[in-house]
């Protein structure tokens, strides 16, 4: 299972089918829902869509909000 961490400022999070788009500065990685665990999100200048929202809810990934010392919002 994959374990997403964002920690940079200005990473977009999104969807396109079944997978997770992590984008920055014109890169782009792709991971699949049924192969993701867990998507921690560990800066507040990172940008979520609805839709890769709804992708963890129906694959039932865990999305945490931590601070970058690693503790929950």
């Amino acid at each position: 299972m994959v374990k997403i961490f964002i920690d940079d400022f200005g990473v977009f999070l999104g969807k396109k089918r079944n997978r997770f788009i992590v984008k920055k500065d014109g890169d782009k990685k792709e991971f699949l829902a049924d192969d993701v665990e867990s998507i921690v999100l560990m800066n507040p200048g990172v940008t979520i869509s609805a839709g890769a929202l709804r992708l963890a809810m129906d694959h039932r990934v865990q999305v945490v909000f931590a601070k970058y010392s690693g503790w929950p919002y």
